[in-house]
């Protein structure tokens, strides 16, 4: 892909890997000088309010996770300028990736398997994207003479006029292994390493991206989120010297279950491990690993190659957008009928939500009788009972049944008004329209999220006993 005059190769291959230090020169300090805040040109993000021009960014992963995938997924984002994982660039961008690890022919493999998957033309690339494998253009930065680390000045200055030349915006290095010859447990040696790294990116203007192993213990949930971005391997200067930090960490069997899927494999979540310049996301990020068929099947191969691509996921809480219209209508169903708590009622009160919603969960079968989006259906039901209880829009009342026997039916809390109703568009299809956009924030206004109960006070006075949420456990509910 890089066949360009002027990749890599012609200024990179040939040079001698190790070089003596520059002299030290004179120096002088220089007098601040204060300027009109407004003067000052603002951070140029390139992606992700996370790879910044002239800054160099850290991805840390356990091997076999997804990590070269998700570099991929993200190249193609930034070439193309689509959001493709949820995010986008301001404008479309040049991209280098460089991986140090994988022959030719299965970066064409994986390339092509996402590019199939998003359904991406040539055209939507635009000729920003070079790509090289380490087998045939090798990079080595830095080496130890003895006890000390020599960095490669050729290589640096191969590099920049390199980058300079394809006028690249984001540099992929994967993985950072490979481009060095130095211990990785040494901070000295590993931070001169990276601290070339940050002079390329500052030269050229460039975010340049790190992508490095966890230690073994990294591929534990539990271990990963407590070490977290602690859990790179190596020295600490590594991650001392970038400006953000990522790290990547398995789905566990806990968080399979919450999700309603069988098995974890092929899910991970990307959590911020060190962000200077820009806040924390509010939301956990999940990213899920599918196969593509590349349809290249032939001879002794009939079936051809399936390769795994990275795609956006979220949690199905995060996913769900209960608005000021569902609520209305769960609202009239509850003052119209005699809705159970107990979901182990025939006329449990989920069933009617999940009718409003237009849910499948189940209705009359057995917890093992149920499919996995039947239990998931089922779960995102409870999640909007309990919000809806939490802002007070519904409550539970004890009252006797058509047996006379005192059962806990649910009932109008803090009714939706027309007024409120009259506020809120009725449809979540934006289309393309000039008014897209205003429409789309006051629809978030009018959101009955479980991460965002908007509507709220203490219910109704006097109506109902304090009861507790309800909890889910194999599907069921627990009080």
């Amino acid at each position: 892909m890089m066949d360009q005059p002027h990749d890599f190769r012609e200024f990179v291959q040939g040079q001698p890997e190790h070089g003596p230090v520059d002299d030290i020169k004179k120096m002088r300090f220089t007098p601040f000088v204060w300027r009109d805040p407004s003067e000052i040109e603002p951070r140029r993000w390139l992606f992700d309010r996370r790879l910044i021009a002239k800054n160099v960014a850290l991805t840390v992963s356990p091997g076999g996770l997804g990590k070269s995938s998700l570099s991929i997924a993200e190249a193609l984002a930034m070439a193309s300028g689509k959001p493709l994982l949820g995010a986008a660039p301001p404008r479309p961008i040049r991209v280098t990736l460089w991986n140090g690890e994988d022959p030719h022919d299965e970066l064409e493999r994986r390339f092509s398997a996402a590019r199939i998957h998003y359904g991406l033309s040539t055209e939507d690339l635009g000729g920003r994207l070079t790509v090289d494998s380490g087998r045939s253009l090798s990079i080595c930065l830095a080496a130890s003479l003895g006890n000390a680390p020599v960095v490669s000045r050729p290589q640096v200055e191969g590099i920049v006029e390199a980058l300079k030349a394809a006028e690249t915006d984001v540099l992929i290095i994967d993985p950072f292994v490979t481009t060095h010859q130095v211990s990785e447990n040494d901070n000295g040696a590993i931070n001169a390493v990276v601290s070339a790294w940050r002079e390329i990116a500052d030269r050229t203007g460039c975010a340049v991206e790190i992508v490095h192993h966890s230690t073994k213990l990294g591929g534990n949930r539990g271990t990963s989120e407590e070490n977290g971005i602690a859990q790179a391997r190596g020295a600490s200067a590594l991650v001392d010297g970038v400006r953000s930090a990522r790290f990547l960490a398995p789905m566990s069997q806990e968080d399979a279950e919450r999700a309603g899927i069988e098995s974890p494999h092929g899910y991970f979540q990307i959590i911020t491990g060190k962000a200077n310049l820009a806040p924390k996301p509010e939301n956990a990020v999940w990213r899920k690993m599918i196969s593509v068929a590349l349809g290249n099947g032939s001879g002794m191969y009939p079936e051809g190659d399936f390769v795994g691509v990275a795609t956006e996921w979220r949690m199905p809480e995060e996913a769900d957008a209960f608005t000021l219209h569902d609520l209305k209508a769960v609202q009239d169903g509850f003052a119209a009928g005699a809705w159970r708590e107990s979901d182990q009622s025939a006329d449990w009160g989920g069933f009617l939500v999940a009718d409003v919603l237009h849910l499948d969960v189940g209705r009359g079968l057995k917890h093992n009788q149920r499919t996995p989006e039947q239990r998931t259906n089922r779960k995102k039901v409870i999640r909007a009972l309990n919000a809806w209880r939490s802002s007070g829009a519904i409550v539970v009342e004890n009252r006797p049944d058509e047996k006379r026997n005192q059962r806990k039916f649910f009932t109008v809390g803090d009714p939706v008004t027309t007024s409120e109703l009259a506020k809120c568009p009725t449809s979540s299809k934006w289309g393309k329209s000039s008014k897209a956009s205003e429409a789309k924030s006051k629809a978030a206004l009018c959101l009955t999220t479980p991460l965002s109960p908007v509507r709220g006070g203490g219910g109704v006075a006097g109506r109902v006993e304090q009861v507790p949420h309800l909890e889910i456990s194999n599907g069921e509910i627990e009080l």
